[in-house]
């Protein structure tokens, strides 16, 4: 039987999980990114994390790599990434890990191999087509269709939709546009907007204690949220036609203080006749490395 090693490249930490082509996990390991330290940290980082996995695990056939950034998968290359690893752009990533490995390498954007894996062994099982919404530290997102695979587009910017404009003329975003959907949605953007009206918060935590201490401010900064996000989902609905969104990121942890709002908005705001169906993510925070493992034994196929 098969086995793969997939990788995950975040912002906080790098994951590798060896499975094989049931999606059985074999071995788990991690190491901190430290991405503020920049490109040549993280590539030096990478490459011995998969040394040591390759040493520890035998008879692995190919490697699956997500990373953050616009990815030119079929050249594996990171083509540009806005802040999560400095200077993480221009990177060759397949040619320069296959200089240090002699196995078969796929690289894929990080959201797009989350979306992969919840598709092979999580909540997008069922589902011949979905939108998976990463709602973190930033918001992602990955549109897949079984049949003709994950939405990329020409310039590999498909499925970004935290940079869809929610607010036109709104919060400046790095990326150069205003009114990013990320501006609003992201756990960031939830202490950035409870800090707005008066809060102290300094992390996420800090809003979801003071909402269940019922603080007027904190409750005024989720009805903004589900607002927010059943508008986004909606105008996505509209425009691909999803059977399900799949909703994941750090913020799904905290889906009872939302969800059902959600789900009430949805039905006001969508198109008569139209469901939009939300479910939670299973895979949660292995879902990036089992879709890489994913593409690394679709690539043993080919």
């Amino acid at each position: 039987m098969a086995k793969v090693l997939g990788i995950d490249i975040g912002g906080t930490k790098i994951s590798a999980i060896v499975t094989n082509e049931k999606g059985i996990i074999l071995h788990k390991e991690t190491a901190k990114t430290e991405g503020y330290l920049g490109q040549q940290h993280v590539l030096s980082l990478l490459i011995n994390l998969i040394r040591n996995t390759l040493i520890s695990q035998k008879n692995i056939e190919s490697i699956g790599i997500g990373t953050p950034g616009y990815v030119n998968a079929s050249e594996g290359i990171v083509v540009y990434s806005m802040g999560v690893i400095k200077d993480w752009v221009n990177i060759k990533l397949r040619e320069h890990v296959g200089k240090h490995f002699n196995l078969p390498i796929v690289v894929e954007n990080d959201a797009n191999a989350a979306a992969i894996g919840e598709g092979w062994l999580g909540a997008g099982q069922n589902l011949s087509d979905y939108m998976v919404v990463t709602l973190g530290t930033s918001v992602g997102g990955a549109y897949v269709n079984k049949k003709f695979g994950v939405l990329s587009g020409h310039s590999w910017r498909g499925g970004e939709i935290g940079h869809s404009i929610l607010y036109p003329n709104g919060k400046a975003c790095l990326c150069g546009q205003r009114g990013c959907a990320e501006l609003y949605l992201s756990g960031t953007a939830l202490v950035s907007n409870f800090n707005d009206l008066g809060g102290e918060a300094k992390s996420g935590e800090d809003v979801f204690v003071a909402l269940k201490q019922k603080d007027p401010k904190a409750v005024k900064v989720m009805m903004n949220f589900a607002n927010d996000l059943a508008t986004l989902l909606v105008s996505i609905q509209n425009i691909l036609d999803p059977q399900a969104f799949i909703i994941s990121g750090g913020l799904i942890h905290t889906k009872q203080h939302w969800w059902q709002e959600l789900n009430s908005l949805l039905n006001l705001k969508s198109n008569k006749g139209v469901a939009v169906k939300i479910l939670p993510a299973k895979l949660l925070n292995d879902a990036g490395a089992l879709g890489s493992a994913k593409l690394a034994l679709d690539l043993l196929e080919e």
